[in-house]
């Protein structure tokens, strides 16, 4: 997916004003995500994403073991914004990430997460194996 096109699809789904504040956004939650996950898993993830988005997903230590409630604050810091408002940026950035992916991409980022992160990707790991 082009950058243009997956900055006003996260705009759209989370309400947010300009294409800056979408970008922020983007970039925090793949910040955020991958901090949390490999280093593997997220180069992955930077050869699916927009180009633009490739160094957002570039970190010193990943594999950071930390919960939901952390991600959005995480999230909410590098925005500027509170967690709430961040946790409503994080879906709609990870639903069009999902978009960018297989299901089997998805399931190998999901597979590193605990369970309480399923609500990011509004799929069970259930219903992904099926």
């Amino acid at each position: 997916m082009e950058f243009s096109k997956f900055i006003n699809i996260v705009r759209d789904r989370a309400h947010i004003a300009t294409d800056t504040e979408a970008e922020t956004a983007c970039c925090a939650t793949l910040k955020a995500l991958a901090e949390r996950i490999s280093g593997d898993k997220a180069q992955a993830l930077a050869d699916r994403v927009p180009t633009e988005f490739a160094e957002c997903l570039r970190e010193e230590q990943y594999g950071q073991q930390f919960g939901l409630k952390e991600f959005y604050q995480r999230v909410a810091d590098r925005e500027g914004v509170s967690p709430d408002v961040a946790a409503e940026h994080v879906r709609a950035v990870i639903d069009v990430v999902k978009e960018t992916l297989s299901a089997n991409e998805v399931m190998d980022i999901m597979s590193e997460l605990p369970v309480e992160y399923d609500e990011l990707f509004a799929i069970s790991r259930v219903e992904a194996v099926k």
